[in-house]
């Protein structure tokens, strides 16, 4: 079966992003192209598209560029799109009990104010919560020390 190439309009328009998604993806070693031509074009296989399609979907599910670079090239990521879920969701129970922590020392600072109590050491606990919330430790419960070195926190 031959292989069939596809210069990068032609790749872009079959994928459905810009022509600048995959030259950005390519500057930042996220979709290197099958190969080039001897004038120097990109020239894309139905191989890249698939693992375009995994990196689109990466991004959807909310990982970083750097997140999606460090899964992608270090091969200790998730392999399959099962594991990639369940990382995913882990990672935003996580991120929603930060959040909700933090909604919840702004409520009970907002109750404060309003019944004319708050104080500097409530306004203190808030911006503390908020600190904590970012930061990227929980980040380290799911990604390798080499992926997170990849995602320069």
């Amino acid at each position: 079966m031959d292989r069939r190439f596809y210069r990068t309009g032609q790749f872009a328009r079959r994928a459905g992003v810009s022509v600048r998604t995959l030259r950005f993806y390519d500057k930042e070693s996220l979709l290197t192209p099958a190969q080039h031509s001897d004038a120097g074009y990109r020239l894309y296989t139905d191989e890249d598209l698939a693992s375009l399609q995994q990196i689109l979907a990466f991004k959807f599910l909310g990982f970083s560029l750097d997140e999606i670079k460090a899964l992608l090239h270090t091969g200790s990521g998730p392999r399959s799109l099962g594991d990639v879920l369940a990382q995913q969701k882990a990672m935003m129970q996580a991120k929603r009990s930060q959040l909700y922590g933090i909604i919840r020392v702004i409520a009970q600072t907002e109750e404060l104010s309003q019944g004319g109590q708050c104080d500097w050491d409530s306004l203190v606990s808030v911006i503390q919560a908020i600190r904590m919330e970012q930061n990227k430790d929980w980040a380290k419960k799911y990604f390798t020390t080499e992926q997170l070195g990849r995602m320069q926190y």
